[in-house]
């Protein structure tokens, strides 16, 4: 009962605070859309009017153009009837009468024309056919002076006595240059008016400027014309005769007090029944001047009733969807205070939850706030210059006196022997001296401090287990928290923090001693790279100062920081002068450049050291060679800090070294002489060879001495080659094959334009060992293929090639066009000398492969491999 009538009040309060704003919103937006339906109707009206008095204007200006085309046609024919002609220069009345009256009427009936006259050059009229009783008299319409200014035809609107409007036409009439008269013909423009509202469904009424008409003329027109006449309906206008009939009594009075000079278009009502959208524009006579207006009345009773009877239809259907919304939210009204009222009980739980929650935050904020001061004190202690179990001491008795914390008062850290499988006590507080002796040393995985190492993880107990595998006399009951060491990845040791039996296990308790043992990994790090750092800079002094090379540090100018002893002892200067001094002041100036350049590059980044052998002038003022090696030493961030110099006394090897130089330019000298005189030699003995072939007759015996001459020959070439190149070891064979080939041709007589020689050699570069092997079988080919290959002095091609293969050999091609060699001769097992030794060369000395080809003459390939093989660029 009561949970209901909770509902019914919070179901009675929401929907007497929302549906009533609710419905005053609805109505709200009901009246903007009245408001705004009404605004876009009548502004629909006026642009409607004002959309058909431009069109008016249009079909008024368009008919009156398109009138006076048709009259001026008319005139065209009127001027050339010559008896009409002479009538008109001899001013003869009954002839124009005669003459011009049936023209006029067939004009009338044909072209309904309100007015005919004929005018002469003094703008007297001669003749008026439309009013044959009135003339003689003169004319000085608008009209009439233009054609007489301009010598052209005019037209134009004009307002007649009566106030109608007519549209005159003047035509001058010349003959042979000469102004014999004027024509002048004129329409009444009623019709135009009729068009217009025919085309836009309207009613129209022309109004003239009372100042442009005589009263006494006007009134007997009316008369005459039959229509009912008032001077006085308007003060400044009267109603033009056509459109006198039917005027609404609203538009009568709008032009009686003049209230339409305020805007050009309005919404008039003339009964309760009977409402019109007027406008209005401005009629213009051919002079230029407002003679009047035509108004354009656009009844819009039936469009209204339907808007009427369409708005009412909108209201109705608006009046619906309102209620239809009213009932709407008034369920859902119903429904949200329902959820609401669950939605608070829940809420109000949620809220105990918070309030516990806000508690045990405050006992995590105030521990974390004591977790920052017992971390700030264990950093401040880890600051002073102590060793590593002082500040560790200190530490643990800062964490055993917390009261926060459910210890009681006892605790040790352990570390980590080098060996990772033993725990050491480092510091220890509270215990018996029977739990120091037992647990001086623990083994990883043995009782609770061992498996909490192994495991890298933390361990609890609430009173002493089983679990403890040491067990005292002397030990009370009591509990343990086992909190691992750890620094990155590597375990330190661990924290055994005593607690008090029974305590049960808490995780804000826990984190806080997991932060305190991180800490101290933080610190236990820190004093191990401090003393590490301690013996690496001892390390470097005793290194620097005993160094058997000189070391250097130098400043980016070259201006010395610090020397070692033996860089003193090089120089023979002591320590406090070279303090002063600077690179530049003791290394030898042509060195200098070379020092300095180096130096820039390692300043631009170009390297990180260079290595020079340079000259210092010492003590004495005597030159020294040394070996100098500098080297960029950065800072942190990459900017240079200094120079690190390491200088070597080279003087006894230097002297060593030019001693060895003069001594092997020596033997080179040698050398080239030896090569010099076996190439005399040979060259002797060739010449001794030729002079015995000039004796001896037989012609067989004659050849074994020119091939003997041949092969000597080629041995003696590659001496002059060695002796000619710098590289006493190796000759350029591609110079040597060329000049071969030249001597053999030249000994041969051949006839180089018969037999066409190509040589394609690489650089290639051979030792004396594989040098005269390799010429001799050049030597053996090339004289076979002179002597056997183009019988009867024929011609052909010979193609020498030496190039590197793929698997480091040499491969000689030696190739022609003659007529080949038999199937029957096998090289190897012959009697020939010749092909003894081309195989012997090619296989024993070169210990490489020889291969025939018989096809398209003869080729010969021979593959050998070169012990020094060395290349060399152009």
């Amino acid at each position: 009962m009561d949970h209901y009538i909770d509902e019914k009040l919070i179901e009675k309060s929401l929907v007497s605070k929302l549906l009533p704003l609710l419905l005053f919103v609805f109505l709200f937006l009901f009246f903007i859309t009245i408001t705004l339906f009404y605004f876009h109707k009548k502004r629909e009206l006026q642009q409607d009017i004002s959309n058909k008095l431009h069109f008016s204007e249009h079909i008024l200006k368009e008919d009156i153009e398109k009138d006076a085309k048709t009259l001026l046609g008319l005139l065209e024919f009127i001027v050339k009837d010559p008896k009409l002609e002479t009538a008109l220069i001899n001013k003869d009345y009954d002839s124009l009468k005669r003459i011009g009256e049936p023209i006029f009427k067939i004009l009338q009936s044909k072209y309904d024309l309100s007015h005919f006259t004929l005018i002469d050059p003094e703008h007297i009229v001669l003749i008026r056919y439309h009013n044959i009783k009135y003339f003689n008299d003169k004319i000085n319409r608008y009209t009439i002076q233009q054609a007489e200014k301009t010598h052209k035809i005019f037209y134009g609107l004009e307002l007649g006595l009566l106030g109608t409007f007519t549209l005159r036409v003047i035509v001058p009439w010349y003959v042979k240059d000469k102004l014999i008269g004027y024509i002048e013909i004129g329409e009444d423009i009623n019709h135009v008016f009729h068009r217009i509202e025919e085309t836009l469904e309207v009613k129209s009424y022309v109004l003239i400027k009372k100042n442009f008409l005589n009263q006494t003329y006007w009134k007997s027109g009316m008369k005459m014309l039959g229509y009912s006449s008032n001077w006085d309906i308007f003060p400044d206008y009267v109603i033009e005769s056509s459109s006198a009939a039917n005027v609404p009594q609203s538009l009568i009075r709008m032009f009686s007090n003049n209230s339409y000079k305020r805007q050009t278009t309005y919404l008039l009502e003339s009964s309760k029944d009977d409402k019109h959208n007027i406008g209005w524009f401005p009629l213009i006579d051919a002079s230029g001047k407002e003679v009047g207006i035509m108004i354009i009345s656009d009844q819009y009773t039936k469009r209204f009733r339907e808007d009427i009877t369409i708005f009412s239809l909108f209201v109705m259907i608006c009046l619906f969807i309102v209620m239809l919304l009213v009932w709407f939210f008034y369920r859902v009204l119903s429904r949200i205070d329902k959820v609401l009222k669950y939605h608070n009980n829940q809420l109000e739980l949620t809220v105990r939850e918070r309030t516990n929650s806000l508690l045990k935050a405050k006992e995590i904020i105030e521990m974390n706030y004591l977790l920052q001061n017992t971390l700030r004190n264990i950093l401040l202690i880890a600051t002073e210059n102590h060793s590593l179990e002082e500040v560790l001491n200190q530490i643990l008795s800062k964490l055993l006196n917390l009261t926060c914390l459910s210890g009681e008062g006892k605790g040790a850290i352990f570390l980590c022997d080098n060996d990772f499988e033993t725990l050491e006590m480092i510091v220890k507080i509270g215990l018996c001296k029977e739990v120091e002796q037992t647990c001086q040393k623990i083994k990883f995985g043995t009782c609770l401090c061992g498996r909490s190492a192994l495991s890298r993880k933390v361990i609890f107990m609430d009173s002493i287990l089983p679990e403890h595998d040491t067990l005292c006399k002397d030990i009370k009951p009591h509990g343990h928290y086992i909190i691992p060491i750890i620094f990155g990845e590597n375990l330190l040791g661990v924290l055994n923090f005593y607690v008090k039996e029974g305590t049960v296990r808490n995780d804000v308790e826990e984190k806080f001693l997991i932060s305190i043992a991180n800490t101290i990994a933080t610190v236990i790090d820190r004093k191990m790279s401090a003393i590490k750092l301690f013996e690496s800079e001892e390390f470097y002094r005793l290194t620097f100062e005993n160094a058997a090379v000189g070391v250097v540090h130098s400043d980016r100018s070259g201006r010395f920081i610090k020397v070692n002893q033996s860089f003193c002892d090089i120089l023979g200067y002591s320590s406090d002068e070279l303090m002063n001094s600077l690179w530049q002041d003791i290394i030898d100036k042509v060195e200098y450049e070379k020092y300095s350049d180096n130096l820039k590059n390692l300043l631009d980044g170009r390297g990180i050291s260079f290595t020079i052998e340079t000259r210092l002038i010492i003590s004495d003022h005597s030159i020294l060679w040394v070996n100098l090696t500098l080297s960029l030493i950065k800072d942190s961030i990459g900017q240079p800090r200094y120079f690190l110099s390491i200088v070597e006394d080279i003087s006894i090897r230097k002297k060593l070294e030019n001693n060895l130089l003069v001594s092997l330019k020596e033997k080179e000298l040698l050398l080239g002489e030896i090569h010099h005189r076996v190439k005399n030699n040979l060259f002797i003995v060739t010449s001794l060879l030729s002079l015995q072939r000039n004796i001896i007759t037989d012609e067989k015996h004659i050849e074994l001495f020119k091939e003997s001459e041949d092969r000597i020959r080629s041995m003696a070439l590659i001496h002059e080659k060695l002796y000619q190149s710098k590289d006493l070891a190796t000759i350029d064979f591609n110079d040597y094959i060329n000049n071969l080939i030249n001597e053999i041709i030249h000994s041969y007589c051949i006839n180089i334009e018969k037999i066409k020689v190509s040589i394609e050699v690489d650089k290639v570069y051979l030792g004396i060992d594989t040098a005269v092997p390799c010429g001799l079988l050049i030597n053996e080919l090339i004289t076979n293929i002179l002597k056997y290959a183009f019988p009867d002095n024929g011609e052909g091609k010979i193609h020498i090639g030496m190039h590197y293969i793929s698997d480091g050999r040499i491969e000689l091609i030696i190739r022609d066009s003659g007529i080949g060699i038999p199937e029957d001769i096998d090289i190897r097992n012959t009697k020939s000398l010749g092909w003894q030794l081309i195989v012997g060369i090619a296989e024993t000395q070169l210990r490489g492969e020889i291969e025939l080809n018989r096809d398209n003459g003869t080729e010969f390939k021979v593959r050998f491999k070169e012990k020094i093989r060395k290349e060399k660029a152009n």
